[in-house]
C-alpha cells in the first residue's frame, strides 16, 4: 500500500515536472531573446536541479524503467545547467557589477546544480567509479570557489553595513544556501558508501563527512533563528501599526 502512495506520488511529480519544463523552455527562450541581466542569478539553475531530481525519483521508485528515459532527462538537466551558466556569465561579463550588491545569495547553486547532477550520477551508476571520483573533485573546486566568493562578499558588507545589516539578516534567499551545503553532504555521503575508492578518498570522505555534518547543522540552526527573529519582529511592528 505504502509503496503504491510512493508510485503514485512519483507520477504525480513527474507529470508536474513536464508542466515546469514548458515554463522553463519558455524563460529561457526570452532569456536568450531579451535578456534582463537583474533576473539572471542562481536560481536559473534550478531547472537543473529539479530535472536531476527526477532522474533520482525514477530510478528509486521506478527501478525497472527503461535507461532511456533517465539518460534523455539527465542530459536535459545538463543542458539546462550549461545553458544557465552560459547566462549568468553573460550577465556578469557584459553589465558593470559589484560582488557586494550584486553577486546574490542563490549563485551558490552554481556548485548546488553539480552535487545533486552528482547525486544523479551515483543512483544511476551511469558513469565509471574513477571518473564519479574525478567529477567530485571538480564539485568541490567549484564548491570552494563560488564560496570563496561569498566569503569575500561578507566581509566587504560587515566592513561597510557592520555585522547586524551585513550578513545576519535575513533575506528568503539565504535558504539555498542550506539547499546547496546539504546537497553536497548528501553527494558525498552517497558515494562514500562505495567501496571502490577505500584507497583514495575513503579516509578524507569520512573525515570531510564528520565535519561538514556539523556545519550544514549549524547554517541550518543560524537560518532558522534568523527567519524566526524576522517573523517576531514583524509581528511587533505589526501590532505597534494596530494591524492584526
Amino acid at each position: 500500500m505504502l509503496h503504491l502512495m510512493v508510485a503514485a506520488l512519483a507520477v504525480i511529480n513527474s507529470l508536474l515536472w513536464i508542466m515546469f519544463l514548458y515554463i522553463c523552455f519558455m524563460n529561457f527562450k526570452q532569456l536568450w531573446n531579451c535578456p534582463v541581466f537583474h533576473a539572471i542569478h542562481g536560481v536559473v539553475l534550478l531547472s537543473a536541479v529539479a530535472t536531476q531530481s527526477v532522474v533520482i525519483l525514477w530510478n528509486e521508485v521506478f527501478p525497472s524503467l527503461p535507461d532511456i528515459f533517465s539518460l534523455s532527462a539527465f542530459a536535459l538537466g545538463l543542458l539546462f545547467y550549461m545553458s544557465g551558466l552560459i547566462l549568468i556569465f553573460k550577465r556578469y561579463a557584459e553589465t558593470e557589477w559589484s560582488l557586494m550588491e550584486d553577486w546574490t545569495n542563490t549563485n551558490c547553486i552554481i556548485h548546488g546544480a553539480l552535487s545533486i547532477t552528482g547525486l544523479a550520477i551515483v543512483s544511476t551508476k551511469m558513469f565509471q567509479e574513477e571518473i564519479l571520483l574525478y567529477y567530485w573533485m571538480l564539485v568541490l573546486v567549484i564548491f570552494c570557489l563560488v564560496e570563496g566568493l561569498e566569503i569575500v562578499r561578507a566581509i566587504k558588507r560587515v566592513r561597510q553595513k557592520g555585522w547586524r545589516e551585513g550578513i545576519f539578516s535575513y533575506n528568503v534567499s539565504q535558504w539555498s544556501r542550506n539547499f546547496t551545503f546539504g546537497m553536497f553532504y548528501a553527494f558525498t555521503m552517497v558515494m562514500h558508501k562505495n567501496t571502490y575508492h577505500k584507497n583514495n578518498f575513503y579516509e578524507f570522505h569520512e573525515l570531510f563527512l564528520s565535519l561538514w555534518a556539523w556545519v550544514v547543522l549549524i547554517a541550518l540552526v543560524i537560518e532558522i533563528g534568523l527567519w524566526a527573529e524576522e517573523k517576531v519582529i514583524k509581528k511587533k511592528t505589526m501590532a505597534k501599526q494596530g494591524i492584526y
